[in-house]
Formats: structure tokens, sequence, C-alpha cells
């Protein structure tokens, strides 16, 4: 049976099918003319089914699961083209996942479904996840909860706790690095006293007395905080208004906040 770059997302799979330089029709998305793979082929298994039943191996059967392991293929690893189709009742968003999404997954994973027939019918969880000693050293929140880690930060200790593990988390921030180049304006907004603004000169960082607690500082540790677009609706929202524009002189990289 042939599947194609059409059923996938994933660029590395995608590289993969375009490498085998076959075209034809797909058996399972029903797109024609395309790059395809011939999935099994003379009884052999490919790279494309070895990379998604890697995958496969990295998941056990536990309690503490909340789906099989064919919603976690198809909903959490972004390897699949997303042509599901979302039904609106009320209040209820559901998820529909196309019938050949479901049946590729089965004949990918054909050659492992014997072995592991129970994860496609009991919930499952990643094997680490599973392992309390390898979550305290490579999980994000060492072990605890995200709740516990959210709790603390809100409500304990913003700036200084032991609930995660700062080096996992380096890592993954530097995924959501967005670089700015020299040139590059930002806006800089404080309240003035009277009509006349203010000095240049008072337009950066708070002086330490004023500093109020911010995203990533405490109280009294002087941030600059810059915003990279002027919005007209602050001028309703902050009367007497002083604003400046700040344009940086060598590269800045920012972590993506929400």
């Amino acid at each position: 049976m042939n599947c194609c770059v059409e059923c996938f997302r994933d660029s590395e799979i995608r590289r993969i099918i375009g490498s085998v330089n076959k075209t034809g029709d797909c058996d399972f998305c029903g797109s024609t003319g395309v790059s395809v793979y011939p999935i099994g082929e003379l009884g052999e298994v490919g790279e494309v089914e070895v990379l998604i039943n890697s995958v496969v191996d990295e998941y056990a059967i536990s309690d503490k699961g909340y789906c099989d392991l064919e919603t976690v293929l198809l909903n959490e690893w972004s390897v699949f083209s997303d042509n599901f189709s979302y039904i609106i009742t009320g209040n209820k968003l559901t998820v529909k996942t196309p019938a050949f999404l479901i049946d590729l997954v089965k004949v990918l994973c054909s050659a492992y479904r014997s072995i592991h027939d129970d994860l496609y019918s009991k919930t499952v969880v990643l094997r680490q996840s599973d392992d309390s000693d390898a979550m305290s050293e490579y999980g994000i929140v060492s072990g605890w909860t995200w709740d516990d880690f959210s709790e603390a930060l809100k409500h304990y200790n913003r700036f200084h706790n032991h609930l995660f593990n700062p080096e996992i988390l380096a890592s993954f921030l530097t995924y959501a690095v967005k670089n700015y180049k020299p040139g590059t304006v930002f806006y800089r907004a404080r309240r003035a006293d009277d009509k006349d603004g203010l000095p240049l000169d008072k337009m950066g960082a708070p002086p330490s007395d004023k500093s109020t607690a911010g995203r990533i500082n405490p109280v009294g540790i002087s941030v600059l905080y810059l915003a990279s677009n002027a919005e007209e609706e602050y001028a309703a929202i902050f009367r007497d208004l002083v604003a400046q524009d700040t344009r940086i002189q060598s590269n800045l990289d920012e972590a993506a906040s929400s």
C-alpha cells in the first residue's frame, strides 16, 4: 500500500518519502500524482515504519495515562497531516480524526501490533514519565506536577525555588528565542505629572525605590521593560502618558513570553 507526503507534516518523514523517488496515488488520503511511499514492500520494514515504531517503544501502559497509543501518535507528535475536523456542540469542542489517518497508523505499526497490542486498547504514558527517578533528573519540573510548580510561582516564591531543572528548562527556552537586529525600534511608556512629559534620561529603567514587581523582577530590582509596538489605546487607558521609542544598537535575543 502507498502512503504519500500529503499524509505527513513531519519534515524528516516527508524527506524520506521524497527520496524514494516514486510518484503515484495514495491509498490513504486519496492524493494523486504525488510522491508516495510503499509500506511493507517486499516484506521489508522501511525507514518510515522504523521512525514511527521508535515512538511506539517510548510508551508503556499505565493507569495514569489519559488516552491510547493511536490517539497519542495522531494528536501529540505533529507527525501526520493536520486534516482534523472540529465539531462544536454547545460549549464542547470535539476533534474528529479522519478515518484514513487512523488506518495509516494501524498499517505503519502493524509489525509491532501483535507485540504491543495492549498499547492500542489501554491508556499509555511515556516510559520516563512513569519513572520518578528519571522525571526528577530529566523533567522540567523535577518530578513535581505542573500544578505544584505553578502554585509555587504564584503564591510562594516566584524567583527562587527548586521545583524545576534550570538546565533542562534552558534547553527548551532556546526554541522560543527571537532575535532582533540592530535598528529595531521598541517603545517605553511612563506616567508623567504634567503635560511637559519627561526628559530622555528619565525614560530608562525606573529607580530602585520605584521599581514594582514585574514578570521577571521582584520589588526593588530595576528592570527595563520595552514593547515591540505602540498601541493607540494605551493613551485612553493611561492619562498624561509619556511615550518614547528606543532603537537597539546591537543584536538582542528575547525569550518569548505569554
